[in-house]
């Protein structure tokens, strides 16, 4: 069974930009290519113990935006079904002064046994992460959902 670092690897392999950081966490910076040009979004991967199922799993996000009570969560919510193995939810991070925020993020547990070893279906599951987060940003930067 592969490990995210296995894959993180073949990512570096092949030409992603990669930062490590503690716990055995990576930043996956992803490349988005649209008409009006690239976008990059930072996908976050690490292997994840699923007490819940019992399993190795990947555990895959990617941070959308701060929340703040002008975001229209059904609106949000609408946009968000285009996931097949992602979701939209919140996550408290720290904000920069000492406290907390709640941020939106994309995510998926996906247990190791679903990706089968595969790179491309790994990537894939990345791909979704990235994309769904920042089709969701580019609404909430363009002040279209609140």
């Amino acid at each position: 069974m592969k490990t995210v670092k296995n894959f993180v690897d073949e990512a570096i392999a092949k030409g992603f930009k990669i930062e490590t950081l503690e716990g055995g966490i990576y930043i996956i910076d992803y490349v988005l290519s649209y008409q009006e040009g690239n976008r990059f979004q930072r996908v976050y991967v690490r292997d994840f113990y699923d007490e819940s199922t019992k399993k190795q799993s990947y555990f895959i996000n990617s941070y959308i935006c701060d929340y703040t009570s002008q975001i229209d969560l059904a609106r949000v919510l609408r946009e968000a079904n285009y996931g097949r193995l992602t979701m939209i939810c919140f996550k408290t991070i720290p904000n920069g002064q000492g406290g907390e925020k709640e941020a939106l993020y994309t995510q998926t547990t996906i247990p190791c046994t679903y990706i089968n070893d595969s790179y491309d279906e790994f990537m894939a599951i990345v791909f979704e992460a990235a994309a769904n987060a920042d089709y969701i940003e580019k609404i909430f930067h363009a002040q279209d959902i609140a």
